[in-house]
């Protein structure tokens, strides 16, 4: 996976690609998927939720720009992939999901993975974030949105940075990142094109206006 799909992608990073490497997939997907699980495509997981392929889930966390003490805010956290390796590069991951049994899921394999920088919290409402623990150096959406909420960019730290993959469908889809900065308003840079299963709960968000 590394060799085949992450390097040739411009995954450069080494605490990136050793994040990556020391988190393994087949636990995080149902049991029939698992010989699956390192293919180069999105995988559904159950419950409108799906797991990002690690190349695309690696430039993503590159462009993070992730470092030791963060605080991240997973959004649509699923079974806890994205989850297990973001806590490989910051302080504390705090997930947000709305299906009890893929909280439940998500909880077991980062315990039996030692993730103990991690916390799952279940919310409703993916759209409206996790106020309650931020202000967020980092928030990681998984799966593919047609805008951002406002609310999620208003929990971001001034320098803080939004991922996410947009899929207004008006357009390619394609990965960027939003950049909070001091005077509440944040910069958009389009990283590379990409397309994931859309997030379900973000079919009517209110918009952010890039």
């Amino acid at each position: 996976m590394i060799d085949g799909q992450v390097l040739p992608n411009h995954v450069t990073n080494r605490r990136v690609i050793e994040a990556l490497a020391a988190t393994p997939r087949e636990v995080f997907v149902p049991a029939e998927l698992r010989g699956v699980a390192y293919t180069d495509g999105s995988l559904l997981v159950g419950a409108g939720r799906s797991m990002a392929p690690a190349m695309v889930v690696g430039r993503m966390l590159q462009a993070a720009d992730l470092k030791e003490g963060e605080i991240a805010l997973n959004v649509g956290c699923g079974t806890g992939y994205t989850m297990a390796v973001m806590g490989c590069l910051v302080g504390t991951v705090i997930g947000l999901e709305c299906d009890k049994a893929m909280v439940d899921s998500a909880e077991k394999q980062l315990r039996d993975l030692d993730v103990c920088n991690t916390a799952v919290i279940r919310v409703e409402d993916l759209r409206k974030g996790y106020a309650q623990q931020g202000p967020y150096d980092v928030i990681f959406i998984n799966g593919s949105i047609p805008t951002v909420p406002e609310a999620l960019v208003a929990q971001l730290k001034p320098g803080g940075r939004l991922l996410a993959v947009i899929d207004d469908g008006k357009s390619a889809s394609r990965a960027v990142r939003l950049t909070a900065g001091r005077d509440g308003k944040a910069s958009t840079q389009v990283l590379f094109d990409a397309s994931l299963p859309l997030l379900g709960g973000f079919e009517t968000e209110e918009r952010f206006v890039f």
